[in-house]
């Protein structure tokens, strides 16, 4: 379930050059999920306490892909070789630990505040923090690298954890940079479209993409909402870090400030980040 690696690498630890990043799209529910879920044998459950979420067996996952000789930008994640290829494969089909610590600390901190709430997860893969607030009642807009983790883990995980009364849910592809310019841009006019929270964890490893992070930080959460980072106090190899990113949340012009701290195994912490 938990990948405690201390890194997010890939290529032994080097960054390609000159990435094309993918171009942000939206990606719509269709029949196909529907049936996906409904043909689904390995579901598996994260309680906590009187709370459980529902999700799919990541393994289960890529063994179906393997069974149909899939190709496609998931296939660095079908051997154990690597779990980031960048501007390829960026780890999604693997549930990350801070992830949890993200989904248990709005467990603990905000609970039912999340009702009516306008949610964003950036970097989302199983989106586990984004699947708790939609059952908590909010309306979540979920973003992932990978169209088919969209497809094959995202909307399947969402769809497992429908409320009595669910609130609006959107999916998205691609390069964070795009999705700012070509989508929320667009279509968030005023300060009332904005958000109230959004989330966002395992996604500051790579320092070239933490400025288009904190431009939608800054551009697009509302007036007394916040932002969330659950992230490795270090990542080796790659230059990112939380110390590292919070300097370059603090020259935005952003408050940032310790929610809290993990220091048994790899260190982790949580960052909240507010206008």
């Amino acid at each position: 379930l938990i990948d405690n690696k201390s890194d997010k690498t890939g290529d032994g630890g080097k960054e390609k050059q000159d990435i094309e990043w993918l171009c942000a799209k939206e990606q719509v529910l269709q029949d196909f999920h529907l049936e996906k879920i409904a043909c689904m044998l390995s579901i598996e459950h994260y309680d906590m306490g009187s709370f459980s979420l529902n999700f799919v067996n990541s393994e289960s996952v890529s063994k179906d892909l393997e069974s149909r000789d899939y190709s496609g930008d998931l296939t660095p994640a079908l051997s154990s070789s690597t779990d980031l290829v960048s501007g390829v494969y960026e780890g999604g089909l693997k549930i990350w630990e801070c992830s949890e610590d993200l989904v248990h600390f709005l467990h603990d901190t905000k609970g039912e505040q999340l009702a009516g709430m306008k949610v964003l997860e950036l970097g989302c893969g199983a989106a586990l923090p984004g699947v708790y607030c939609f059952k908590e009642g909010s309306s979540v807009w979920f973003s992932d690298y990978n169209e088919d983790v969209i497809n094959e883990v995202t909307i399947p995980n969402t769809l497992l954890n429908v409320p009595s009364d669910p609130l609006e849910t959107r999916f998205f592809s691609g390069d964070w940079g795009t999705l700012e310019t070509n989508i929320l841009a667009k279509e968030i006019k005023n300060e009332n479209e904005k958000f109230d929270l959004i989330l966002t964890s395992e996604t500051i490893y790579n320092v070239e993409n933490q400025s288009k992070l904190v431009s939608i930080f800054q551009n697009f959460t509302k007036k007394g909402g916040e932002v969330l980072v659950a992230a490795k106090t270090f990542y080796f190899g790659v230059g990112g870090g939380v110390k590292q990113f919070e300097k370059l949340v603090k020259k935005s012009g952003l408050n940032v400030e310790t929610a809290k701290k993990y220091e048994e195994g790899v260190k982790r912490e949580i960052l909240r980040i507010t206008l």
